[in-house]
């Protein structure tokens, strides 16, 4: 049994951790500039950003406690990093009350050594999982989450698709509840089958359109099912390859065909037209048809077999036919 969950503690430390990394950058870029040319005000704003820190620390402490805190070396590093900063950042901003004047090198000395803070960002990136989190309920907001076995999952976007109002078509519609990356359940398929029999036979005007999301996996394998059942495969592996490129197109009510036969391809997919105003064309005895089955490749095709067509029509490209004994 799955369990949904919405944490929203988690959400707060990975705030805290991207606006901690940014005022770390803040203070780093600050003291350079200090170094640089010196300004009045920068002081202030590290020892605030400084003292930001510490009270951080401190409440950490305060909700972990103090033994289950500091037996993380890590947060024991992160203590001594952050008391050091800012002890050395009032050493800068108070050198009268430190008596850091008596010493004039001394304030020069410790300048550079607040760049030590940058080792906090190591601390910090140490939370990427609460940063990950907390980048993930940005975006979903409020929305419940999946949350198990290691998953963190948005559960907008793995469930069902959104419907819509069955009134655009008439209200002839119908709905098979099949999850993306898995297959329909035996008694969907049949019920599925049986619907489209039902609707085919009512008018020979009627047609069925059937789609999913993407329109490959659950689209494809309901299509199969439909073809098996309506005897024109005996099974899926003829027409079924969700993951290939590959075309298939079922003729309907076909004539009986024998002899020599030309097949012209149309297309307003805006494909290079050749000869006999297409982009191919294929002409085939049926005595050459073997096992219900006649497979050309593109040097037997015309148009396509020109070298200038390469760009479109690539060497694996072909045409295969299949065919239903009458």
């Amino acid at each position: 049994m799955s369990t949904v969950r919405f944490d929203p503690g988690n959400h707060s430390k990975g705030v805290n951790g991207m606006f901690g990394i940014l005022l770390i950058f803040l203070d780093v870029a600050m003291v350079i500039a200090d170094l640089i040319n010196p300004v009045n005000g920068i002081e202030g704003i590290s020892f605030t950003i400084s003292f930001f820190f510490l009270i951080d620390v401190i409440l950490r402490i305060y909700v972990e406690g103090f033994l289950v805190y500091f037996s993380s070396k890590l947060n024991i590093l992160d203590g001594l990093i952050v008391t050091v900063t800012l002890v050395i950042t009032m050493i800068y901003v108070f050198p009268d009350f430190t008596g850091a004047t008596s010493i004039p090198r001394f304030v020069s000395f410790f300048r550079p050594l607040r760049i030590i803070i940058l080792i906090r960002i190591f601390r910090l990136a140490s939370q990427k999982r609460h940063l990950e989190k907390a980048t993930r309920r940005m975006v979903s907001e409020n929305k419940r989450r999946y949350q198990k076995d290691g998953f963190d999952l948005d559960l907008t976007y793995i469930t069902g698709e959104k419907g819509y109002d069955p009134k655009y078509f008439h209200y002839r519609v119908e709905r098979f509840f099949i999850d993306d990356h898995n297959v329909p359940a035996l008694e969907d398929m049949l019920k599925f089958t049986a619907n489209i029999r039902e609707w085919m036979a009512a008018d020979p005007q009627n047609i069925i359109a059937i789609h999913c999301k993407g329109g490959k996996g659950r689209t494809g394998t309901m299509v199969c099912i439909w073809l098996i059942d309506n005897d024109q495969f005996e099974s899926a592996k003829l027409f079924f390859d969700a993951g290939g490129n590959v075309a298939v197109i079922t003729l309907q009510e076909s004539p009986v065909l024998s002899g020599d036969v030309k097949v012209v391809f149309e297309s307003s997919a805006g494909l290079p037209k050749g000869y006999e105003d297409c982009p191919f064309y294929f002409w085939f005895n049926t005595s050459f048809v073997e096992n219900n089955r006649l497979y050309l490749s593109r040097e037997e095709l015309d148009n396509p077999h020109k070298a200038k067509t390469g760009n479109v029509f690539k060497e694996d490209f072909a045409v295969e036919l299949i065919f239903l004994d009458p």
